[in-house]
This record gives structure tokens, sequence and C-alpha cells, in this order.
């Protein structure tokens, strides 16, 4: 799937496959989750400058708790984000191509990014990384949804439900899966571990225990210490 195909499924197809039905309240979930633990005792708990990568159509940003005082999405493909129009006068759209590899923000200069279903599509994700380490000032906070892929439960359920309505419009399921979720869970969570060494913490959901084949997806908390 090119760069075209892939923005016309995330334009078009991604909201009715992902947040319908018993899907959709999974997707609240992974959202909620993401955000019952975003901050930890080293950070600030409020008055943060937020930036959200891969921000897509804005579907998290109505989970965040109202502890900003700027709150900034992005997306490699600005035209998900036209026409997003929030009451909140703190939040804002960058309608640029952003690549999640190469940042163009200073060091430090923000309090937490936030990164929902996106390290697993990236190129690089292990330089996305450390660029997301250089934008967060030291002590603040990067918040990473990593879904259990290959695991057993995550096909199985994956099998049971985005794959059938992928097939229902048409889509080759396993084909667009695959070119797009590019990493298995284990890679994924060691080169966070390369990366920030132990200043992460690592939950998994839904069952807390286990191992990434009886899980669905892990919110990986990283504190952000710079030597």
């Amino acid at each position: 799937m090119d760069q075209d195909s892939a923005g016309t499924y995330y334009a078009n197809c991604y909201e009715s496959v992902n947040y319908g039905g018993v899907v959709g309240l999974v997707s609240k979930l992974t959202h909620l989750s993401l955000e019952k633990f975003p901050v930890t005792k080293n950070s600030l708990s409020k008055n943060l400058k937020i930036l959200e990568l891969g921000a897509g159509q804005g579907q998290h940003h109505k989970y965040v708790s109202d502890n900003y005082y700027s709150y900034l999405m992005t997306d490699m493909r600005p035209n998900l984000l036209k026409g997003l129009v929030f009451l909140d006068s703190r939040s804002r759209v960058e309608e640029l191509p952003i690549d999640a590899e190469n940042l163009p923000y200073r060091d430090n200069e923000f309090d937490r990014i936030i990164a929902t279903c996106l390290l697993i599509h990236l190129q690089n994700p292990e330089n996305a990384l450390q660029e997301w380490k250089r934008v967060v000032r030291s002590g603040g906070v990067i918040s990473i949804y990593v879904p259990c892929e290959s695991g057993v439960l995550l096909r199985l359920a994956q099998s049971l439900s985005t794959r059938r309505r992928q097939r229902k419009l048409g889509l080759d399921a396993k084909y667009l899966h695959y070119q797009e979720h590019r990493y298995s869970y284990p890679f994924l969570i060691s080169i966070i571990r390369n990366v920030f060494g132990k200043n992460f913490v690592l939950r998994k959901f839904p069952f807390l225990i286990g191992n990434f084949d009886t899980n669905l997806w892990s919110i990986v908390t990283v504190t952000n210490i710079k030597e």
C-alpha cells in the first residue's frame, strides 16, 4: 500500500472500521488507558505543553485531562486534520506533514508527547524515540500505546473484528494490516528500553498480567531523564 492509498484508507475508512460497535468500545478503552497513568511522580501535573504525534482525525484529544495550556496535534498526513475545530482555544492543529522521526521543534520544548497507534507504523521507530526524547524536557513524559503485535489474543481479536469490517469494504485486510503494522511487540519494547533505559513503566491491558500473547496492548509511560 503506497502512502496515497494509506491516506485514503485513514481518511475514509479508519473511523468506521475502528470506532463502531464493540470495536469502538475497545478503541475507547485504549484511549482511556493511555490517559489513566499519563504522568509520573517526577513530572508536572498541570500547565503542560503537549504534543500529540500521529493524531489522525483527533480521536484522542477528548480523553486528555484538562491539565494543559497548549495542546498541539500533528500528523504525517495533514489532510486528516483538515476541518478539525475545537472549542478549547488552547488546542491547535499543525496542518503540515510532520514527520515523527524528524520533528521541527526545539530541544526541551514540550512537557509531554502522546503517541497512540504510531510507533508501530514508522520506518525507523528508534530514530523517532530519539527525536521524542530530544524535544521533551527532562522530567517530562512520553506516553506510548503499543499493540501486542503479533500476539495470539490480538490476532484472534483482529480476525473477529477489524479484518471482517475491512473485507466488507473490499480491502485486502491482511495486506493492509501488515503493511501498516511493521514490527512485533517484543521488538518495539526492546527499542524503548534501549533508548530510555529503565525510565519507563509498562502496563498491560486488558489483563495486566501475562505476556504479549495474552493481552491486546500495553501503555508505556516514559519519564524523560536527561543527563
